[in-house]
């Protein structure tokens, strides 16, 4: 008994001698480590929706943030306790110092242009300064540990009055229209990041050569060649496209929450839903009941983001953007999923294919259309997320190492055409084998005998820009780039249609609710800014397009103009459609080049040194993996004079070509993707040659770096 009391007493002698250490040290955690992260994470309720973050998840995450950096930093100063008294004041005065810099950084970073190592330096100098003041002055002590409860006010802030708040405060259901007749089975697939120029030839038709399922379902739908997406961010889109609204002007998660009035609860109180959506949650629970599809990863992972955001919030580095559209995504060091600063990005969303809480493509759909059935009066709804990058698919399905070229996941950081070429090639041949899953979409309903009675819808949520250089953004418009953002495929084959037409009003995505509404012969209970597309045109051919999610007013695109440049077509004049396989890698100024034998050519003076990253694993290929398709390297230096680009041969035979483009001052880098048809199980001979010209005549010099 005598030493149970006496461990009471050194009990409370440690808490009342810890007490003081506690406040001071909780204050400026909450404002050096609280604050920054749920701040950030806060205003970022989509992020929460990739992770299937739930209330719980939330809640938690919360009170991680507030606990564990406090809890660690107090256990090694009780432990220091041990040492004396004097080990235990230093040990504090240390910590003080340390969160005080840090204060001081982010304080900093926050109000001046000061970065790197100025502002490490003037962040250690007032850090120091404060820690000083703090020791002298009784009073400043006194003030710092009336801040003990920051913390916890910045944890309310964050789970009551962010915009992330109506995750942890609303409900996830909603009632649902009754009395619809519809009987109708409504199918309605929605890919990411398809531009339609992908699609459109030099006719201004679907290249039925590259694309023969999309062409097929154009024979029998409506084509309305002229829709256009709202907007580049697909947590506004899918919003906008399901309700039939444009988006809101102001920062809203894509829930049901905020969007309880959309397709979902137009039929769901009629239809049994089949609903696979992967970064919304527009279908409210009362109405789905199936499994989420986005990434997910539980607590652990949310804690990983938390501590990356704090550390970009934090670092003595600008940012590539916002903090706030900078959380959400995986860091994956092999795949340089972070931007030259070390900040992911939120606003290009890198969706983790590798989670195992998301399948590829590929897998989620043939899942979910093994779940499609007969039954009459059912929607089938999937948001796919293809041709979406990840790009690491070629048309026959082979898959190959996602290398970035132009695109590191935030801004672009090219001024030159070349790696933009890379990677739009790189999303065509992922175009060409989402082609193939449409045919087994198709397929499928065919053989449940769905397709014939149904509404089929095919769309996608938005485009994607690949001009080069910084004042192209992604997914923003500008003035050059609305072809590739805005506009985006619409199939619409009503039940029982069976002849194609190729309609060129002036659609939105704004009007495919409406339009299935009018189908389906079910008026829309709320007010809508879209109209059917099976009524009047609209006269005035202006497009609306938000950018940004608190964009208060729409940017505005002179429909007919920018069609007309659609209609010009796309596919003859990147690649060679009739070229078979080998005609799908002729890119290029030297693409013509592909098929073709190294021998045919003169051979130049090997005076260039340049080497291949991926050379070793010619060596040993298996078409069972990830095959070295994308081919990256480099030059020693400026290329000389005269020097047009490189060609890798496989076999004897130029498999990809490719130009020269800089990576900073000195060095010089080359990429491409070679046709896979020339590469062979096990060992293959690759070879690399710098392409000169010499009065007028091509030269192929061999490198001289042995590969």
């Amino acid at each position: 008994m005598t030493r149970i009391f006496g461990a009471l007493r050194t009990a409370r002698t440690v808490v009342a001698d810890e007490r003081p250490y506690t406040a001071e040290v909780a204050a400026l955690i909450g404002f050096a480590v609280v604050q920054p992260v749920l701040d950030v994470m806060g205003r970022a309720p989509d992020f929460f929706l990739y992770r299937d973050a739930d209330r719980r998840d939330i809640i938690l995450l919360a009170v991680a943030v507030v606990v564990v950096p406090l809890a660690l930093v107090m256990a090694v100063g009780v432990a220091s306790r041990a040492a004396g008294p004097r080990a235990r004041r230093m040990v504090h005065v240390i910590t003080l110092a340390a969160l005080f810099c840090i204060l001081a950084v982010h304080v900093l970073k926050s109000t001046t242009p000061l970065r790197h190592e100025v502002l490490v330096l003037a962040g250690a100098a007032l850090g120091v300064g404060a820690v000083v003041a703090h020791l002298r002055s009784s009073g400043l002590r006194r003030w710092v540990r009336y801040g003990a409860p920051a913390p916890l006010v910045f944890a309310g802030l964050f789970l009551f009055s962010s915009p992330t708040a109506v995750l942890v405060t609303s409900g996830e259901t909603a009632s649902a229209l009754a009395g619809v007749e519809a009987r109708a089975p409504v199918v309605m697939i929605v890919f990411d990041e398809f531009p339609l120029l992908n699609l459109i030839d030099k006719t201004g038709a679907i290249d039925e050569r590259l694309y023969p399922n999309f062409a097929a379902l154009a024979e029998e739908a409506t084509w309305y060649r002229n829709a256009t997406a709202v907007t580049g961010r697909t947590p506004m889109a899918l919003p906008s496209l399901l309700t039939g609204r444009f988006p809101p002007g102001e920062p809203r998660a894509p829930h049901v929450a905020y969007f309880r009035e959309n397709l979902f609860t137009l039929l769901g109180g009629s239809y049994r839903l089949h609903v696979e959506e992967t970064v919304t949650r527009l279908c409210p629970t009362n109405l789905c009941d199936g499994e989420r599809t986005v990434g997910g990863g539980g607590l652990r992972s949310l804690l990983g983001d938390a501590a990356r955001t704090w550390r970009a919030v934090v670092s003595p580095h600008t940012a590539a953007a916002d903090p706030a559209n900078d959380v959400g995504v995986l860091e994956d060091p092999e795949q340089n999923t972070v931007d030259h600063e070390g900040a992911p990005d939120r606003e290009d969303t890198q969706f983790a294919m590798s989670d195992p809480g998301l399948d590829e493509p590929p897998t989620f759909l043939r899942s979910f259309l093994d779940e499609i059935d007969s039954d009459g009066r059912t929607l089938h709804f999937a948001h796919v997320l293809f041709p979406h990058v990840p790009w690491r698919f070629l048309p026959g399905g082979q898959t190959y190492a996602p290398i970035p070229i132009s695109r590191y996941w935030g801004p672009k950081l090219h001024d030159q055409e070349w790696p933009f070429t890379v990677d739009r090639h790189r999303q065509v041949m992922q175009t060409i084998y989402t082609d193939s899953l449409l045919g087994a979409t198709l397929q499928q309903l065919r053989e449940t005998g769905v397709y014939d009675r149904a509404l089929v819808v095919v769309t996608a949520d938005h485009g994607l820009n690949f001009l080069p250089g910084s004042a192209q953004p992604w997914k923003n418009l500008t003035e050059e780039n609305p072809a590739q953002l805005m506009w985006v495929p619409l199939l619409v084959k009503a039940p029982g249609q069976d002849a194609g037409s190729v309609d060129d009003r002036n659609v939105m995505l704004i009007d495919v609710l409406p339009t299935i509404a009018d189908i389906l012969n079910v008026d829309i209970p709320w007010k809508v800014d879209g109209t059917s597309a099976l009524g009047n045109p609209r006269k005035d051919p202006t497009k609306l397009f938000w950018s940004k999610e608190n964009q208060k007013s729409p940017s505005t695109v002179d429909g007919l103009a920018w069609l007309l440049i659609i209609k010009r077509g796309f596919t003859d004049h990147f690649l060679e459609p009739d070229g078979g396989e080998q005609g799908l890698y002729r890119v290029g100024e030297l693409g013509h080049l592909v098929g073709t034998s190294p021998s045919a050519y003169p051979t130049g003076i090997a005076h260039t040194a340049a080497r291949i990253d991926q050379a070793d694993q010619f060596n040993d290929v298996d078409r069972k993996r990830d095959i070295p398709a994308l081919v990256t390297g480099s030059l020693d230096g400026r290329p000389p004079a005269g020097v047009e680009g490189i060609v890798i041969a496989l076999n004897g035979t130029i498999a990809g070509t490719s130009a020269i483009f800089p990576l900073g001052e000195e060095e010089h880098a080359f990429a491409t993707l070679v046709a896979p048809s020339l590469l062979k199980s096990g060992s293959n001979r690759v070879e690399l040659f710098v392409v000169e010209r010499s009065d007028g005549e091509l030269r192929l010099s061999p490198s001289r770096v042995p590969l």
